[in-house]
């Protein structure tokens, strides 16, 4: 799941606290709201990835929506709003992919969208192909025999560091297997949403790697049938 952090201020540059705001998805889903705190600022978690519309409401100003927010699940995502004097009636509308620049964190990471992952060409289909994209990482290679590894895993070293300091996960769930260091359930690639790929500095919340953090995000639905 991902995090996303904004702060809300006037053309003066001040905060604005206890304004309104509404998170929805661009594909559909219930929205979640949430109000600024004192100092402008306000955080919302437990978003799963994909892309967002965030509007802002605050008395005595316009109110302002910001289109096509992309959120990833290894790092939070934060915005910042300008609100401009006027009718709260009128909306001023931000298209286009909205810039998100990470202050909180120092971690070097990199999600993978859903069109990498479909319209890359990948060996038998397996994602984990796909950590070569990063740099600091060797080519991965099959380890086991087939009956031993029926879904042909991948290992890989990250900064020098061996295998074993990898850690596997699924949807922010651990996806470990004990004994080898292999994933336990390997997802079909053209499962997934996106692809989250964390190779240093990650938080301590992460916990028990000194290598790569690899966490794909399987699809999830929508309002519209298909």
């Amino acid at each position: 799941m991902g995090t996303l952090t904004g702060t809300i201020n006037d053309n003066a540059g001040a905060p604005l606290p206890a304004a309104a705001i509404t998170v929805t998805p661009m594909s559909g889903g219930n929205p979640q709201r949430v109000v600024t705190g004192s100092d402008g600022t306000f955080t919302i978690t437990g978003l799963p990835p994909g892309s967002y519309r965030v509007e802002v409401e605050y008395s005595g100003y316009k109110r302002s929506s910001v289109q096509n927010i992309d959120l990833v699940t290894g790092a939070p995502a934060q915005i910042r709003v300008v609100l401009q004097q006027g009718n709260t009636g009128d909306v001023v509308r931000v298209e286009g992919s909205a810039v998100l620049v990470q202050t909180d964190s120092a971690e070097v990471s990199q999600a993978l969208a859903i069109r990498t992952l479909t319209e890359t060409p990948l060996f038998d289909r397996n994602h984990q192909e796909l950590v070569q994209l990063l740099p600091g990482i060797t080519p991965p290679r099959t380890s086991e025999s087939l009956l031993l590894d029926p879904q042909r895993n991948r290992i890989w070293e990250t900064n020098g560091m061996p295998n074993q300091f990898n850690r596997r996960n699924i949807d922010g769930v651990e996806n470990d297997e004990p004994n080898q260091s292999l994933s336990v359930y390997v997802s079909p690639v053209e499962s997934l949403q996106q692809l989250d790929l964390l190779t240093s500095n990650y938080p301590a919340r992460q916990g028990r790697a000194g290598g790569t953090i690899i966490n794909p995000a399987t699809r999830t639905g929508s309002n519209q049938l298909h």
